[in-house]
């Protein structure tokens, strides 16, 4: 054992790790790049979180680097949750602690999982209006600010749900991140403490940089930096609390929060359509989408033939069409009778010839296998997919003309790029097959990706439409990013954390050279914690 991970278990409640064994399993995520720390710890507070930040932040007043990371799960597939130094992993800060049903709000650590959560809250008759991969925590929906699935609004993020955080700030310092009134604030900006400079400075930045945060892009359609910086101050209100969503705990880590919750709904209600082209999906998501549906997703029909390949069984077509597309539709009024109305409609909307699949209670688990094919397909990496830019934004508006270039970037990559989205959230993801296992491929890869990245904004999108920039996404997005806007940025962060320990490497800091070294030279993912 290592001379700091001895020192730490002396403190902390929670272990500290140094084996080589374990600091490999907690090198890779679900990137395509790999870091090794120095050493994991595994906290079961808050507490044991304050004391090994303000160990770090110790050290780096003496000049010596001991950067601190954050792994909420191993879900990242941008490299945000690495790190060369100590890696926090949250694993064990997994406790629904509090619910109370007449307010439907749920107080719990954000390591726990989106699973666990639900089925808690469903033994109270509550559920969240959301899903995602089950085995993500709530920390992974904050620290990357994941757009949710199963959400009508498109672009809507988790930040909706969260009136109050507890926050662990670069020097070990814990505050309460929720909206204050003017008296509030007063009394918080005057404390002599790390939180009363934060608010200093935070309120004059804001009001130096006005002429270029109006440049910023909502945060619906863009996670690039810190765009949420435009929602600190609203309605005479005051509140940090946004900017950790999206920030990759590189302005503090979130460690607890209350959450919203909504009443149980009965089972959702499927709509599955095959659509042998391109301009007969786009008309059939048009015609979806006035329906007002929680969810409207697409998938290459290559896609459901790689995700049978992971043993996973397709009930609902015997036979599934060499080319074109699979159109999922997802319904959960509470209104039992709107819902029907709108089955009725669809019903009419395509022609008997078409290969449409309607759920009901003698087939709905067929339509639950479905969805997790394909959630197995995408989370069972492998080289023939790789998760290197998953989720681009791009207006619906202009999906066409992108879909055009995207079929040249295929031609001249020589590569297949099958693709998949969302139309309520116009986010879309495609799944390069590269093997990492020589210097030529991982230079391909990166080349693939600024491509990619080239055609998007083209296209008036960007690469960080569902998720953060993480490493990988942020050597290209920050090319794309006003610089006077990367300052603003750059001095948030400064404010945050004066001594540089949060995250580095992430976000504005990442830079080409840094990431090529991270490349992975092979591709397997690393361990699920448990």
């Amino acid at each position: 054992m290592n001379k700091i991970a001895k020192y730490l278990n002396q403190y902390t409640v929670g272990p500290v790790y140094s084996a080589p064994s374990i600091l490999d399993a907690y090198s890779t995520d679900q990137s395509i790049l790999q870091v090794t720390p120095k050493v994991v710890a595994v906290p079961t507070s808050t507490e044991d979180i304050r004391k090994i930040i303000n160990f770090s932040h110790q050290l780096a007043g003496k000049k010596i680097k001991m950067p601190i990371s954050i792994r909420y799960s191993d879900r990242s597939k941008t490299g945000s949750s690495l790190g060369s130094g100590i890696v926090i992993s949250m694993e064990k800060m997994d406790k629904v602690e509090e619910i109370d049903p007449n307010q439907r709000l749920v107080r719990l650590q954000t390591g726990a999982r989106l699973d666990t959560i639900q089925n808690t809250l469903a033994l109270y008759g509550l559920y969240l209006p959301f899903e995602g991969d089950p085995n993500q925590s709530i920390g992974d929906l904050i620290a990357e600010h994941i757009t949710l699935n199963r959400s009508t609004k498109s672009g809507e993020t988790i930040l909706n749900y969260i009136p109050q955080a507890e926050v662990v700030l670069s020097n070990g310092e814990v505050i309460h991140a929720e909206p204050l009134n003017q008296r509030q604030y007063e009394k918080k900006k005057a404390a002599r403490n790390l939180e009363g400079k934060i608010y200093r400075n935070v309120a004059e930045l804001i009001k130096v940089g006005q002429e270029y945060l109006e440049k910023i892009p909502d945060y619906k359609h863009n996670r690039s930096g810190f765009p949420t910086i435009k929602n600190v101050v609203q309605k005479n209100k005051f509140n940090l609390l946004p900017l950790f969503f999206g920030a990759e705990s590189s302005l503090g880590v979130v460690t607890e929060i209350i959450l919203r919750c909504e009443l149980l709904t009965d089972v959702p209600q499927y709509c599955v359509v095959v659509c042998p082209t391109l301009d007969s999906l786009q008309k059939s998501a048009t015609a979806l989408v006035g329906l007002s549906p929680n969810l409207l997703d697409f998938y290459d029909i290559n896609i459901l033939s790689n995700a049978e390949q992971t043993g996973k069984k397709l009930k609902l077509w015997r036979n599934i069409p060499e080319s074109g597309y699979l159109l999922i539709a997802q319904f959960q009024d509470l209104n039992i009778y709107r819902r029907t109305q709108k089955i009725k409609q669809i019903q009419k909307l395509f022609p008997p010839s078409a290969h449409l699949a309607i759920s009901n209670k003698e087939n709905y688990q067929d339509f639950v296998e479905l969805e997790s094919a394909i959630s197995t397909f995408y989370n069972s990496f492998s080289a023939s997919a790789l998760p290197i830019v998953d989720s681009a934004h791009i207006p619906n508006a202009n999906l066409n003309t992108f879909l055009i270039d995207l079929k040249k970037l295929e031609k001249n990559a020589k590569m297949s790029l099958p693709l998949s989205g969302s139309f309520l959230h116009q986010t879309y993801t495609v799944r390069p097959a590269i093997a990492l296992n020589t210097k030529e491929n991982r230079h391909r890869a990166l080349v693939i990706m600024q491509q990619y990245a080239k055609i998007v904004h083209e296209h008036d999108g960007n690469l960080t439409g569902n998720a953060s920039e993480g490493r990988l996404k942020a050597i290209f997005e920050n090319t794309y990013t006003d610089k006077k806007v990367l300052k603003i940025y750059a001095k948030l962060r400064e404010i945050f954390d004066p001594r540089g320990i949060l995250n580095p490497g992430t976000k504005q800091e990442a830079t080409p050279k840094s990431v090529v070294k991270e490349l992975r030279t092979s591709y397997n993912t690393g361990i699920l914690e448990s």
